[in-house]
């Protein structure tokens, strides 16, 4: 489990962008206490599920 900054920073985007993930169910979050944690199996499903644009 990591926090909301240091997946932004695994996942390569912004916080901004994360919380959009979020709101919009991409991406499932868990509380703890205060504190807002996102396990990392969820943050590489959702990398598996970004598009693949053949541009690598």
């Amino acid at each position: 489990m990591v926090g909301i900054a240091e997946a932004a920073r695994i996942m390569g985007i912004g916080r901004s962008k994360l919380y959009t993930e979020i709101s919009e169910a991409r991406l499932k979050v868990r509380k703890a206490g205060k504190r807002t944690l996102i396990a990392v199996a969820d943050i590489e499903a959702w990398c598996r599920d970004l598009p693949n644009t053949g541009d690598v």
